[in-house]
């Protein structure tokens, strides 16, 4: 889920904190530690970023196939039944995007 992507995240960033400070301790030296967290942190912001949209490409798919398998079902059926199951998944897949979209954007 969302929540636990964003925990991971945190993580992450609190690992690149501490292997910065590493770096920081071994050396001795002043380096250009504001750069390399910049750079840090903006691989991690990508990387966040591809991931978000595979999973929502994944829920995407999801649908889809559910959606399938629904019209392939109903086609046993009559064609009153088989057009309210196939809205009735036309509606459960809007309402699965719509939530994970609205997991993203919170």
């Amino acid at each position: 889920t969302m929540p636990q992507c964003l925990e991971v995240v945190t993580a992450l960033r609190r690992l690149n904190g501490v292997e910065l400070e590493r770096r920081n301790n071994k050396s001795g030296e002043q380096h250009d530690l504001e750069g390399v967290h910049a750079a840090m942190e903006m691989r991690l912001q990508v990387d966040f970023l591809e991931a978000r949209d595979a999973w929502l490409e994944g829920g995407i798919a999801k649908v889809g196939s559910a959606q399938a398998a629904a019209a392939a079902a109903s086609d046993k059926g009559g064609a009153s039944s088989r057009t309210s199951a196939q809205a009735e998944q036309i509606l459960d897949g809007i309402e699965r995007y719509r939530t994970r979209c609205f997991e993203i954007v919170t």
